[in-house]
């Protein structure tokens, strides 16, 4: 199969999904997740936005006792439902969910791709807004330099710029922002596999952010060009992360004459 254009709630996205999902490793970024849920107690309530099928979600549920797993895509939600039974699945987008009250630990784990680049500031900060007194938000995204976006841009689109989002949090002095790079990998030996990375990856931008049509044929070159070792039969290419730490800003709060006890 080439490539084609999808959105987060087909049956596509969840097949290359699951495809990702067999081909990342990522144990820095799991030790970066280990390291900030370490320090939260068993009661905290936890939001997991874009939970997927569940991969990080069923570490989640082990460790607290109030999971909330929001996610769009109809066949990753009934995986979740099956695999983690005591978390609450929601149905609904990031953007689309209605959040009550606060959370101790918010989770994006590349789940904000599907919300123009523009909107991202806002959506995070909204999201913050809810983070009880000690929370975390982990906002974690494709590193702007790595290889995939070479076929990104190649076809027409703009890479995605995770720095961009850090720049805007700027705007928002009532959240403090810990950046962290993390190094992931992209193995296989599968060429169908590095093609649904590839096609996952590619659809965080729209049809409408590329210049021209992508016919099977010229989506195949790219990958085989980028990212498919022909001689070995196999991929292998870095891809690497960048998680943000959101938290609220204690020191902003205490000058606010409004917020003041």
């Amino acid at each position: 199969m080439g490539f084609l254009h999808y959105s987060r709630d087909s049956e596509d996205f969840a097949r290359d999904y699951q495809a990702l999902l067999r081909c990342v490793k990522r144990p820095t970024t799991e030790q970066l997740y280990e390291r900030v849920l370490d320090r939260y107690p068993k009661k905290s309530i936890v939001v997991d936005f874009g939970a997927g099928s569940g991969t990080l979600t069923k570490e989640l549920v082990e460790r607290y006792e109030t999971v909330h797993a929001v996610e769009t895509n109809a066949e990753l939600r009934e995986i979740l439902i099956r695999d983690c039974p005591t978390a609450n699945t929601i149905d609904a987008t990031i953007t689309s969910f209605d959040m009550e009250g606060e959370f101790d630990i918010g989770i994006m784990r590349h789940s904000l791709y599907f919300v123009p680049d523009h909107r991202w500031p806002g959506t995070v900060a909204a999201v913050a807004s809810h983070l009880s007194e000690f929370g975390v938000l982990l906002v974690t995204l494709l590193h702007p330099e790595q290889p995939i976006f070479g076929v990104m841009e190649a076809l027409g689109a703009p890479r995605i710029d995770a720095f961009q989002l850090i720049s805007a949090l700027r705007l928002f002095p009532e959240f403090r922002v810990e950046q962290v790079a993390t190094y992931e990998t992209i193995e296989s030996e599968s060429f169908q596999d590095v093609c649904a990375v590839a096609r996952y990856t590619l659809n965080h931008r729209g049809r409408e952010d590329y210049g021209r049509p992508v016919d099977d044929y010229t989506f195949e070159r790219f990958v085989e060009q980028f990212l498919w070792d022909a001689r070995r039969k196999e991929a292998s290419w870095p891809y690497p992360s960048i998680s943000l730490l959101i938290r609220r800003n204690d020191y902003w709060k205490s000058a606010d004459p409004s917020r003041r006890a």
